[in-house]
């Protein structure tokens, strides 16, 4: 470094040797200043200093004390540590201890200097640095440990949520796994009935193979002749099969087909009117429990006590008509009231009669007038009862004036055996009166022969007009009513004089006169004629195989059969042939199908084979095969009973209850969803009475109504 100096005369450059000697001068004189200021003793005089280096050694070689190293380090040691002990020249030990005393005094007492100071400061700084990161590790210790304790208790419950969620996994697993093991060991029952069906079907048809290869064999043919009935023009009955299941045998497996029907309802629709078994749903059209109550008296006819009690108990506590919906006069008469007439009936029970006597009480309100004493075909309960319109005091209703009435020869006269039965057990002559006040108008009425027109409107003071859809049938809009012409006067008691038998004989000769065609095929049909032009249709419904049977009924000697014996009118012979025919040619019409159904509609002719249509579970063949059977014993009907059962156990049997068929002649179609409450009350209640003892719902004692309900003869009260 070069530092410039300027004068008057010129600059002067000092180098740094200069620099040098001056701070040595400077240095020198300090020290000996230092030496004069340390050679004062402890009272302030100054020593003496001896400058010659060979007396300074002789005058104190004898008072130097014996050096030890050790002390000496150890001194040393003491003055890093903050002690510093100047001893200069050589003293008495006491005099060395006191001078000690006295600096360590003095460094006790005297004021600290800057740079102690400083290093405590420092040392404080160092210290609070030291606390302050002691204080943050603690600190961040204790947060750490926190976080640990806090991601244990997550890692703790997360293990706990884990082992929920494996418990509910093995559980559902385990329920799964239940569910699967319970639908494979109902697939496996399954196809053991199925296999078991198959190997019966072909069982079956190899007996049926047999049974047409031998004619030899006894019975193969029925003849009435010979038989029972001598004088009788019936054809034969061909045999083509035998009876393969015992009666009880019969019996116990139709039970099994009611549960198991009866057990998709229970599941999927109690309370409401139809079971959809495949959607596994329930529907109301009519809001009042239907298929409880039109099947209660088939439970307690199978015997099936615990769902009897269970169907007994909804009536009692659920049943409420002022829940009903606008419905049906017709459907709520035939299926409602005459179920609960039924049941009381079968079982004396009050609570049935009553609940037919409050639901009569506003039937009444439907009819039209006094000189048109019919029932409108619509009638709303819920009206009715939130109005407090429901009950009459057992009085004859005002008729409406000058009403215009419109309906259908069904309608009008379907509720005539209810209305004449619920008098009979209520001791109410207003339900009968109703009743005959109807049939009375009967003649005023279009026909032919008898056979009257399915429509008609009547106004004013009851005049009658035959409406433009109108035809002479026996089918749909009019079935029941000739039905209804002979089972209320069997409901009588059979007397020798009565309208509703005159009337019933009249339109039985009408239908074989106007209605009945007789094919090639030996078979015979009760078709549909035009009014206007006479032509006949070419479909025979399957509601019209309900005359055969009570054709049949209608032929035997009633004097006779009130006492339990059966023998056929000489006089009413055409009847008992007309309605054995009529049912050969309705049970044709299932044996030449695929599936061994019926159709809904049969063709005229019937083709030889293959027959298709709708099986809607309809019951009208099986009932009027019920009928033959009861009159003749004839084993074709047993037979056609039991190829019946098995052809519904094949293709109307679905997990869930029973469906009907889309289409008879074809397999793979399937079924409907819909199981119709009639299936419950008509076809499995007929299908039980056929293999049944005779004594049981004997035909001399009971009638059934159009919806198989049957209703006691007053004479055979108990």
């Amino acid at each position: 470094m070069i530092r410039r100096f300027h004068s008057k005369k010129k600059e002067k450059f000092i180098s740094s040797t200069h620099f040098k000697v001056l701070a040595l001068f400077l240095f020198l004189v300090c020290s000996l200043f230092l030496l004069v200021h340390n050679s004062k003793d402890k009272n302030g005089k100054t020593l003496k200093i001896t400058n010659t280096k060979k007396q300074n050694s002789e005058t104190d070689q004898n008072n130097l004390p014996n050096f030890d190293e050790s002390s000496h380090f150890e001194k040393k040691k003491e003055k890093e540590q903050g002690y510093e002990i100047k001893t200069y020249f050589p003293k008495e030990e006491t005099e060395i201890e006191t001078e000690l005393e006295t600096e360590k005094t003095k460094l006790e007492t005297e004021p600290k200097t800057e740079p102690e100071t400083e290093t405590e400061l420092e040392t404080e700084k160092e210290k609070t640095k030291f606390e302050t990161e002691t204080e943050l590790e603690t600190e961040t210790e204790k947060t750490k440990l926190e976080t640990e304790a806090e991601t244990e208790f997550e890692t703790e419950t997360e293990k706990t949520e884990l082992e929920k969620e494996k418990t509910e996994l093995e559980t559902e697993t385990e329920k799964t796994k239940l569910e699967t093991e319970a639908e494979t060991e109902t697939e496996l029952e399954t196809e053991k009935e199925k296999t078991k069906l198959e190997t019966e079907e072909e069982i079956f048809e190899q007996e049926k193979k047999n049974a047409r290869i031998d004619q030899a064999k006894p019975f193969d043919y029925f003849h009435f002749e010979d038989h029972k009935y001598p004088g009788l023009n019936v054809p034969d009955l061909p045999l083509t099969s035998y009876d393969y299941c015992k009666e009880e045998e019969c019996l116990e497996e139709i039970r099994e087909m009611f549960l198991h029907g009866w057990k998709a309802y229970k599941k999927y629709a109690w309370g409401m009117d139809d079971v959809h078994p495949k959607t596994k749903r329930g529907s109301n059209w009519m809001g009042l429990g239907l298929t409880i109550i039109d099947s209660i008296d088939t439970m307690w006819i199978l015997g099936l006590t615990k769902e009897y009690e269970e169907a007994r108990e909804w009536i009692k506590t659920g049943l409420d008509f002022s829940n009903a919906v606008t419905t049906s006069f017709f459907e709520l008469t035939i299926r409602v009231l005459g179920g609960l007439i039924s049941i009381f009936d079968l079982t004396q029970d009050e609570l049935y009669k009553d609940k037919a006597d409050e639901l009569g009480q506003a039937m009444l309100n439907t009819f039209a007038s006094q000189s048109c004493p019919f029932p409108h075909s619509r009638i709303s309960l819920k009206h009715l009862f939130t109005n407090n319109h429901a009950k009459t005091n057992n009085a004859i209703l005002p008729f409406r004036a000058n009403s215009k009435f419109s309906s259908n020869l069904a309608e009008s006269y379907s509720f005539t055996l209810e209305f004449a039965r619920l008098s009979e057990i209520t001791n109410n002559p207003i339900y009968r009166h109703y009743a005959d006040q109807a049939i009375k108008k009967l003649e005023h009425i279009q026909n032919e022969d008898g056979v009257y027109a399915t429509h008609f409107t009547c106004e004013g003071e009851g005049t009658f007009k035959t409406s433009q859809s109108s035809k002479y049938s026996i089918q749909s809009f009019a079935d029941s009513a000739y039905e209804y012409f002979l089972k209320v006067w069997l409901l009588d008691g059979s007397p020798k004089q009565s309208m509703y038998r005159d009337h019933f004989d009249h339109s039985l000769a009408g239908i074989q006169n106007v209605l009945l065609q007789k094919k090639d095929d030996g078979l015979w049909y009760v078709g549909v004629r035009n009014i206007e032009d006479h032509h006949f249709g070419s479909r025979m419904e399957h509601l019209t195989c309900f005359i055969g049977g009570l054709s049949a009924m209608s032929s035997l000697n009633y004097d006779d059969f009130r006492n339990g014996e059966i023998t056929i009118d000489p006089s009413h012979k055409s009847h008992f042939q007309f309605g054995n025919q009529i049912t050969r040619t309705c049970a044709e019409s299932y044996s030449r199908s695929k599936t061994g159904l019926g159709p809904f509609r049969l063709a005229i002719p019937l083709p030889s084979e293959d027959v298709h249509g709708r099986w809607h579970t309809q019951p009208e063949t099986i009932e009027s095969v019920f009928y033959l059977w009861r009159i003749t014993h004839h084993p074709y009907y047993r037979n056609w009973g039991y190829q019946l059962i098995r052809s519904i156990q094949r293709h109307a049997r679905i997990e869930n209850g029973f469906a009907t068929v889309k289409d008879i002649s074809n397999l793979e179609t399937g079924n409907d969803d819909e199981t119709p409450s009639f299936f419950f009350s008509e076809t499995l209640k007929y299908l039980f009475l056929l293999f049944s003892d005779d004594n049981v719902v004997p035909l001399n004692k009971w009638v059934f109504n159009t919806e198989a309900h049957p209703f006691r003869i007053k004479e055979f009260e108990d």
